[in-house]
């Protein structure tokens, strides 16, 4: 039995696991480094060592030193803002000075938001599956794409399909949306007519 805890390891397993250490050592790094927005160099020089506290900012694998409560309020912030006016994932001691009143408030209308993102793209992604299109509605909203953005994609996927098996179908309940993608299915009939039509 391989990895038997009670023999020594053979040179061809050892390879094998060392092949896989290797290998999620190499997607740990690139994805550190992506999401830190350094060079993997960078990364690899720390040799996997912890650092904490102003350590870590010093090294670049934190932005700054906060309790939870500043990292939450720091977060809803961020939330509420347009990302054009977000500048990469770096936050500053400045940032985390938000009163709990206003921590308060910008977690209401962060989940507000979110909330009516999300209606939003359940919707969409509803409306994509009656094309035949298979959206995740809530992978949507971890992508950060945008409702429009997303109808754009649908309907570029849909042009893609055979057309002649599109039915139109509106939800009664939901009739802002409904209009919405209505729109949508008559765009993609514009793209691709039903022959005989």
């Amino acid at each position: 039995m391989d990895a038997n805890p009670h023999e020594p390891l053979s040179d061809a397993v050892r390879s094998i696991l060392q092949v896989d250490v290797d290998r999620l050592y190499a997607e740990f790094v690139s994805l550190v480094a992506k999401r830190r927005q350094c060079a993997e160099a960078l990364v690899r020089s720390t040799e996997a060592q912890v650092y904490r506290g102003q350590e870590a900012v010093n090294v670049g694998l934190a932005d700054a030193v906060g309790n939870f409560q500043q990292a939450h309020a720091q977060l809803a912030l961020l939330l509420t803002q347009k990302p054009s006016t977000i500048q990469g994932n770096r936050m500053h001691e400045e940032d985390l000075a938000i009163s709990y009143a206003d921590k308060a408030a910008l977690e209401k209308e962060a989940e507000e938001r979110v909330c009516e993102k999300m209606k939003a793209l359940a919707a969409i992604a509803a409306q994509a599956k009656r094309l035949g299109l298979e959206i995740d509605p809530l992978e949507a909203l971890k992508s950060g794409i945008s409702a429009e953005a997303l109808r754009e994609k649908i309907l570029k996927e849909a042009s893609e399909l055979n057309a002649q098996d599109v039915q139109s179908f509106v939800p009664h309940a939901q009739q802002p949306e409904a209009d919405q993608g209505q729109a949508l299915l008559n765009a993609v009939r514009k793209m691709h007519p039903k022959r005989g039509e």
